[in-house]
């Protein structure tokens, strides 16, 4: 694989993100089947698809079965729409009262749990000669956003009487579906059955209804209902361990930078800033380009390891703004040989949640920190498809 003319030019760039785009295909194909009969799944693209690329990862996972995709904001959803997709788009948190408009030009579903919100979502909606369609969040323990489920019939016969407006979904959102002990996971998917419960009691239909993630979805499997929403799991990665979910999941980001420096150095150099690292012997330091104006957190300073040859080797001193450094004792490193950071290299494997335990964070931060700070080369045949590969 010719990477250069992937970059657009003779040479990469110092730092990059391949994502595999494959990989990502084929993570949603082994979510759809875990899924029941009648209920679809809902990819979560928010955050530019968790570093990767909303609009590539959009497109891959609708191609491998995906039905509808979940957004963060109102203008991340408008990006794909403007990039001519035309799924199912869920906005999981309220538009703000002025976005009301575009949430009916761009046909967007959105999260309601306050009156104003719909109220002016209805009067976008009758101008514009168009229904909009809403799904109303219930507040069933995560204590972010939502409509308490004791006011929730209330407000949704409220709701529903506005003119050219929908009530077409219900919702709430796991606390701690990941946790081995899964009491409060259970006990907020009572409370959310109630409230559809009493709902059908008084006549009241809407058609759609969610809660689960993925790990809910496949260890509490009567959490389906009408879609499940996989975020993590679409990139590869899981909260859980995957013998328990029982998924192939491949990881489909790698962080890679090309050598910039070799020299040596003798026993007794400082390495960095703060001089905090010293070699304790002649030893041969490496630089790389990667630093945390790229999304690689200072915070790794001292504890992370890069890949050079298909090897292990310790990043030493502080990680600098835009570069860091390794200590590859007397081994042969070259400029312009490859590291990598975050993925594999030979046998050799660093993933993003040994990155986040030694940050002290979750692997979600890892990718997301990083995603917008970096040129993305994207590979596998759906990148192809896409017309995103090599030319």
């Amino acid at each position: 694989m010719d990477l250069s003319r992937i970059a657009g030019g003779d040479h990469l760039p110092g730092a990059w993100l391949e994502i595999d785009l494959d990989a990502i295909g084929h993570n949603v194909r082994a979510l759809c089947h875990k899924l029941s009969p009648g209920t679809e799944l809902m990819a979560i693209v928010k955050a530019d698809g968790y570093g990767h690329g909303a609009v590539p990862v959009a497109r891959a996972a609708l191609h491998k079965g995906a039905k509808w995709l979940g957004l963060g904001s109102v203008s991340e959803a408008i990006e794909l729409r403007q990039a001519g997709i035309t799924a199912p788009l869920l906005v999981l948190g309220p538009p703000l009262k002025w976005q009301a408009p575009l949430v009916v030009e761009n046909d967007l579903r959105v999260a309601v749990c306050t009156y104003d919100v719909a109220e002016q979502l209805s009067q976008a909606a009758r101008l514009g000669g168009v229904t909009a369609r809403v799904h109303v969040k219930i507040d069933t323990g995560m204590g972010r956003l939502g409509v308490m489920p004791a006011a929730a019939l209330k407000f949704i016969r409220r709701i529903q009487v506005l003119p050219n407006l929908e009530v077409e979904g219900i919702f709430s959102h796991f606390a701690t579906a990941d946790d081995v002990d899964q009491t409060y996971a259970r006990q907020q998917f009572s409370a959310f059955s109630q409230v559809m419960s009493e709902l059908e009691q008084t006549g009241i239909t809407i058609p759609i209804k969610h809660i689960a993630n993925t790990a809910a979805g496949i260890t509490l499997p009567k959490t389906q209902l009408s879609l499940v929403r996989s975020g993590i799991a679409v990139y590869g990665l899981s909260t859980v361990e995957e013998s328990k979910l029982q998924l192939d999941l491949i990881p489909a980001l790698e962080l890679k930078a090309t050598v910039s420096y070799v020299h040596r150095v003798p026993a007794g150099s400082g390495i960095s800033y703060d001089t905090r690292y010293v070699a304790p012997k002649d030893t041969n330091i490496v630089t790389i380009p990667v630093g945390y104006a790229q999304g690689y957190s200072r915070l790794l300073s001292g504890k992370a390891e890069v890949l050079l040859n298909g090897k292990r080797y310790p990043l030493v001193g502080n990680i600098c703004m835009g570069q860091c450094m390794a200590d590859v004792g007397d081994d042969l490193v070259n400029i312009g040989d490859t590291a990598v950071f975050l993925g594999r290299q030979g046998s050799a494997y660093i993933g993003a949640s040994e990155l986040a335990a030694k940050m002290g964070t979750i692997h979600y931060e890892v990718l997301c920190m990083m995603g917008d700070k970096l040129p993305r080369i994207y590979r596998g045949q759906e990148a192809n498809r896409q017309g995103l590969g090599p030319s």
